[in-house]
């Protein structure tokens, strides 16, 4: 059972709806515009606002749900297992050969599976750090590393410092290009043209 639960939530997960919802609605292929990126940041560019939050909708949904499930019907410790594989799914979607997005929306996604007021904190800390930085990798890399302390701190039980430091790990590892231009000074703010 778990074994199932965890494969069914890798596929649900994987798929790229920043990516259909582009090509559906605006006729572009999110991966030829900016980052290359099929999550709401880039759809964001190359098909509008409204593409955007939709496809931040799903990728928020696609992690929630099957964590939701997970926590009611199994154990919320074996939950914090499979939001990593939400996660996982996302940003290596078996879709698109194992690659796909950076995973930000997705941990969003799982924070609400396992509990609604992680979403609220954390959201709200991410807005607040988009506002401050106008970077929103900047800001998914310190809300990533937030939920790891958190967990750390707080949670302690092993699995849930387990999703803490994956998805801490995975952001950063998928961020590792706007790292690159933050240190340089060229990674592009919110609102600004590229």
């Amino acid at each position: 059972m778990k074994v199932a639960i965890i494969i069914i939530t890798y596929f649900l997960a994987g798929i790229p709806f920043g990516l259909l919802f582009s090509k559906w609605f605006k006729g572009v292929d999110v991966r030829k515009i900016g980052s290359g990126n099929i999550g709401a940041t880039n759809v964001l560019r190359a098909a509008g606002w409204k593409v955007a939050l939709l496809t931040a909708i799903f990728d928020v949904s696609k992690s929630a749900l099957p964590v939701i499930y997970a926590k009611n019907h199994i154990s919320p410790g074996f939950a914090y297992i499979v939001a990593i594989f939400a996660v996982m799914g996302h940003i290596f979607s078996p879709y698109l050969l194992l690659k796909g997005g950076k995973g930000v929306a997705c941990l969003f996604g799982a924070l609400l599976g396992l509990n609604p007021a992680y979403f609220l904190a954390f959201l709200l800390i991410f807005v607040s750090l988009i506002f401050i930085t106008r970077y929103v990798s900047l800001s998914s890399i310190i809300t990533s590393f937030l939920v790891f302390l958190y967990m750390l701190i707080f949670q302690r039980s092993n699995n849930s410092i387990l999703f803490g430091f994956v998805i801490f790990l995975l952001v950063v590892i998928r961020h590792r290009g706007n790292i690159e231009r933050l240190i340089k000074g060229v990674e592009p703010k919110i609102g600004s043209k590229k």
